[in-house]
């Protein structure tokens, strides 16, 4: 998962932050998150669990894209 989602996520919060190690400190922080809260049902409903980097950047956030068809987010 972490291979196939990281250099998109990694783009997505260049676009985001102002300095390039906040957007990798983003990047990084949002994988310890899943993992910390892969039970929670906040990450069920698609909302932010409690205390995550959500606000950490400037810009509004959005969504990233799907899954290439037939991975199911994983890395093939």
């Amino acid at each position: 998962m972490y291979t196939h989602w990281h250099p998109q996520l990694l783009r997505w919060a260049r676009r985001r932050c102002v300095d390039p190690q906040e957007a990798e400190d983003v990047a990084q922080q949002v994988f310890a998150d899943l993992w910390r809260y892969s039970g929670s049902t906040a990450l069920a409903e698609g909302r932010s669990a409690p205390g995550s980097t959500a606000s950490r950047c400037t810009r509004p956030p959005t969504r990233l894209p799907p899954s290439p068809a037939g991975t199911r987010g994983y890395a093939v």
